[in-house]
């Protein structure tokens, strides 16, 4: 018979500096191979029994596969910690799969992360929120995880680029409207998108209720080559894609309307 005691053991895994946060979400996010060493070994002692390990580039704090970034940090703290090591494989949502498996091969750690499933977690509303950016690559790289959700999923799906994001919005408010009013009639769903807000692909766009009239961010974007920071979503094959140089809300883009709308009775 089993018993029913349970165990006071537990085995806690701390995750250092990850991939998904930037340095402008915090002061104390460890970016360089000194910082992440000496956090992975303070962790240690207070008594983490595996440190799962993402590398960054010591000069932005951008993540990094590179396996001479991984190198400055992963020996330095099996030298002064007991701990296991976990390497991730996960890495992020902008490295290829050959990429997040480059230095765990090389390594052949006691442990790595793996990820069940697709790499489409996003947290794209935060680049909202942040008005100071600490590096160049922040803003783009937290407001474009969206787009690699729905652009790369499209894509993946239909083998075909999904180029006009209006129409992402407007299906999106139409089953929100459907859903809201309890109804499919066009005056009732009409009716119930006056006002409605929506965190679309190119951010928060909303229906002006006074014509109807889709508010959206203004983008001023730059036709570039692909790059693995700030132009990573190909348009069409050619090889490029935009670079998002300035990004206006809505709030600020819209402008004033003399539309009188009848309203049906």
């Amino acid at each position: 018979m089993a018993s029913s005691k349970r165990s006071s053991k537990v085995i806690i895994t701390c995750a250092v500096t990850g991939a998904v946060h930037t340095p402008s979400m915090s002061e104390y996010l460890p970016l360089t191979p000194d910082q992440i060493v000496q956090n992975a070994v303070d962790a240690a002692n207070a008594g983490a029994a595996i440190v799962h390990l993402h590398a960054r580039d010591p000069h932005d704090g951008r993540p990094t596969p590179d396996p001479a970034v991984f190198d400055m940090i992963v020996p330095r703290i099996r030298e002064q910690t007991d701990a296991v090591i976990n390497i991730t494989t996960g890495g992020s949502t902008r490295m290829t799969l050959e990429e997040r498996l480059a230095y765990p091969l090389q390594l052949q750690p006691e442990m790595c992360s793996l990820n069940m499933g697709s790499m489409n977690f996003s947290i794209h509303p935060v680049a909202q929120k942040i008005t100071q950016w600490r590096y160049p690559w922040e803003q783009s790289y937290i407001a474009g995880m969206e787009d690699l959700i729905h652009v790369e999923g499209f894509r993946q799906k239909y083998n075909d680029d999904l180029t006009w994001l209006q129409a992402y919005s407007a299906v999106a408010l139409l089953a929100n409207a459907i859903k809201e009013s309890g109804s499919t009639e066009p005056k009732d769903v009409a009716l119930a998108t006056e006002d409605m807000e929506l965190e679309s692909i190119n951010g928060t766009v909303k229906m002006r209720a006074s014509d109807h009239q889709l508010q959206q961010p203004l983008s001023v974007a730059t036709w570039s080559k692909i790059n693995d920071t700030n132009v990573q979503i190909e348009q069409e094959g050619t090889g490029f894609g935009w670079r998002t140089d300035e990004v206006i809300p809505a709030a600020d883009s819209e402008r004033p309307t003399t539309c009188k709308m009848k309203r049906p009775t």
